[in-house]
């Protein structure tokens, strides 16, 4: 009975808050006060509707830094035998060029880091150095860079998609003039590859790109779910020399759930939940209906500490409806 009195007054408070946005709303006249047992939302408008209830629509997340190193032996390209590491370089946006600047811009996010939302997720120029040294001095007698940018979009009605990668050699020093770039991918728990491997082996000189894609295929049994995380290895190495340990390995810092639980498969990335947008340009008094149960009413329904979840029983889907 509290419960139906509660809802009563929330559609008379509603009532007067639909007069508010619409900008027929009076004074209360002169010696009279208003209850203060309950909320009357006369001051709710657009301003109030666009901060409320705020979700996290994207997230941001550094590229997995390391270093690896190897020893090579004597070879026609290095007769005293040479020590060849490769590692992730931090560059900020201004010490970048211009036209590697409009290659990133494809992807929103600070050079060096992830950008995901709900259903993408890129990298954006992340550096990764290839650098001989002499094995006597320790000198650096060559250094070659590459710049690494990716996007993908898992699909919520497919249980496939495609990362495309693009490779560009952006520093040549020293006794490296090119280098050999391969790209390859794998995936975690319900998940395989269709495509694992980007381009093969391609030899780049500077300032010259290669871009391709992988994909992956997550099928998990029906009603389940999983959570995917794709992973990657780069070897990055001079044309010529046999590559060794001197490559980068890494996994994507987010997780993308696929699931089953309805008539075929879907993806999403998980940590970011969905959003429903119910502007009041074209939604009027039932967006600001919807905006005052999930602020005021008890439950918060769709709020942050009380998110809606997918009702899987086609029975209770009916039911609903049919209340509504």
């Amino acid at each position: 009975m509290n419960r139906v009195r509660k809802c009563l007054v929330a559609m008379a408070s509603f009532a007067v808050a639909a007069s508010a946005l619409t900008g027929t709303a009076t004074a209360a006249p002169s010696g009279t006060t208003s209850p203060v047992q309950e909320k009357l939302l006369t001051t709710l408008g657009p301003h109030t509707l666009a901060a409320a209830g705020a979700r996290q629509e994207f997230i941001s997340q550094a590229f997995p830094s390391g270093r690896s190193c190897t020893t090579m032996a004597a070879s026609k390209s290095h007769k005293g035998g040479v020590r060849a590491c490769t590692e992730v370089k931090r560059v900020d946006a201004d010490g970048r060029a211009v036209a590697e600047r409009a290659a990133a811009e494809a992807c929103s996010a600070q050079p060096g880091r992830y950008y995901a939302d709900r259903h993408s997720y890129c990298l954006s120029d992340t550096r990764i150095t290839y650098t001989l040294y002499d094995p006597g001095s320790g000198a650096a007698t060559g250094v070659g860079e590459i710049s690494l940018s990716s996007n993908a979009e898992p699909d919520a009605n497919s249980g496939w998609w495609n990362e495309e990668f693009t490779a560009t050699v952006t520093k040549t020093e020293g006794h490296v003039s090119s280098l050999a770039v391969n790209l390859t991918a794998s995936c975690t728990n319900a998940c395989r590859m269709i495509n694992p491997d980007a381009w093969g082996t391609k030899v780049l000189v500077l300032r010259r790109s290669i871009s391709s894609h992988v994909t992956y295929s997550s099928s998990p049994a029906k009603g389940t779910e999983t959570m995917v995380t794709p992973q990657y290895s780069l070897k990055l190495y001079q044309p010529g020399d046999t590559p060794g340990d001197s490559y980068h390995n890494w996994s994507l810092p987010l997780k993308v759930r696929c699931d089953a639980e309805l008539s075929g498969y879907g993806c999403v990335i998980n940590q970011l939940q969905a959003v429903l947008k119910l502007p009041l340009s074209k939604y009027g008094e039932a967006a600001a209906t919807y905006w005052y149960a999930q602020a005021e009413l008890a439950d918060h329904w769709g709020a942050p500490d009380n998110p809606l979840s997918r009702n899987k029983d086609e029975a209770a889907h009916k039911a609903n409806r049919y209340r509504t």
